[in-house]
């Protein structure tokens, strides 16, 4: 019988409701100066004092959350633009639309609600502006494909005369967004994800690949940034501050772990459109993408945290592959097997965890629940694709992303808490 990878009993609808509501929190902060600002007396003072620096020090405080946020979806726009240009490659005209509509809808919506929980008032705009650079990067794709190259230089040149536009828009709600520093950190996230483009136009996946993980690792310089000058802009509406030692281990532990994910998503698709090349250079890339990942771990502990975290990491993904592979066969004995196998991985990444430190995922969901949710995603995103539904598969890359900041969260967190005197 299918039991599936993943059934966290009594668990998973838990945790689905607090994947949900990922902008519906950053909303919240808001009224997180209302609470502060009391002018109770002196006890009171002490106490939102005291509560300050423990909320400077959360991996889980309102600082890291927006930070976090901010480069969930940002990250989630590059894979979906990273999407987008390999669907126009291989003349899949559903795959571009499906991801054209949740760049240009879901998750512009989703990032300009959260800056609009900071500043209502621009938010629509910001929206419309937001949209507008799609278009641009969608429109480099379609030329890229074509290998168009006038249709490229129009593309670039709307991109950099945006940076300006987009620059002295953020300017003018936060004067501490340069307009020159945020031309360059935009000129460079568009430099990063064109690159992607041309190496997916070229054909060449492995160096798709590596530009992917740029790409997606740039996001992180932009929503620090405006993280950052909305704390210093708004401290009454933000507590905790968006660059301490814990919100940047779980920025760092973010970006591997979301990475993971979306070249996940490249295995899957390369296996099923039996592109070997391309299957080979996700695997490459998912095992660089792991020892980075056992590196951000283990310089936190001493000893052999690193390897052993790394063994209990890398088996998962050949299991992947084989789980790929078994859905490509069509083979349901295949894919039930490795289901399973994925599920013990998990359990064992559970363990590895917890033995280095015990109150990670000590509440409701345990690391092997958070793992167990990522593999039902990626599997998900296997599945639908294997039936050319990538508005399904999209969907379901995208859940697979959001659940990998609720598991670097922990992570950050329990560290930071295990080592007080490391991260304050």
């Amino acid at each position: 019988m299918d039991r599936g990878p993943a059934r966290v009993a009594g668990k998973e609808e838990t945790v689905v409701r607090r994947f949900a509501p990922l902008i519906a929190g950053l909303v919240a902060l808001t009224l997180v100066g209302a609470a502060c600002s009391s002018k109770g007396g002196s006890s009171t003072a002490d106490q939102a004092a005291a509560q300050a620096k423990i909320d400077a020090a959360a991996a889980k405080g309102p600082g890291a959350l927006l930070r976090s946020t901010l480069d969930t979806v940002l990250g989630e726009h590059v894979a979906l633009l990273a999407e987008a240009g390999a669907a126009q490659v291989a003349g899949q005209a559903a795959g571009v639309k499906a991801a054209s509509d949740r760049l240009l809808g879901k998750n512009s919506s989703d990032l300009a609600t959260a800056f609009g929980s900071i500043y209502p008032d621009a938010q629509a705009t910001f929206l419309a502006l937001w949209q507008k650079h799609i278009t641009f990067f969608l429109d480099y794709a379609a030329a890229a494909a074509k290998n168009d190259a006038a249709g490229k230089k129009k593309a670039v040149d709307q991109l950099n005369a945006y940076a300006a536009t987009f620059a002295a828009f953020l300017n003018g709600q936060n004067s501490l967004l340069t307009k020159d520093g945020v031309t360059s950190l935009f000129k460079e996230h568009a430099t990063t994800v064109l690159a992607v483009i041309d190496a997916e136009a070229a054909k060449d996946d492995a160096k798709a690949d590596t530009a992917l993980v740029a790409a997606y690792s740039h996001m992180d310089m932009i929503g620090k940034a405006i993280a950052v000058a909305i704390r210093t802009q708004h401290p009454e509406k933000l507590a905790g501050t968006p660059d301490s030692k814990p919100s940047t281990l779980r920025a760092q532990l973010d970006a591997a772990l979301q990475e993971h994910s979306v070249l996940l998503c490249n295995l899957g698709a390369a296996i099923l459109q039996k592109n070997n090349a391309g299957a080979t250079a996700a695997v490459d890339a998912l095992n660089s993408n792991a020892n980075d990942l056992a590196g951000i771990v283990g310089t936190q502990f001493a000893g052999s945290a690193q390897a052993d975290f790394l063994a209990a990491w890398q088996k998962q993904i050949p299991l992947y592959e084989s789980y790929a592979r078994a859905v490509a066969a069509k083979n349901a004995g295949g894919e039930a097997k490795y289901r399973d196998d994925l599920s013990t991985a998990a359990d064992n990444i559970g363990k590895a965890v917890v033995k280095l430190s015990p109150e990670a995922g000590s509440g409701d969901v345990s690391i092997a629940d958070f793992m167990k949710l990522h593999i039902l995603s990626i599997k998900e995103v296997i599945d639908q694709l294997a039936h050319n539904r990538f508005d399904n598969a999209d969907d379901a890359l995208l859940r697979a992303i959001q659940h990998m900041d609720d598991l670097a969260a922990e992570l950050a967190d329990s560290i930071a808490k295990q080592f007080p005197t490391k991260f304050v």
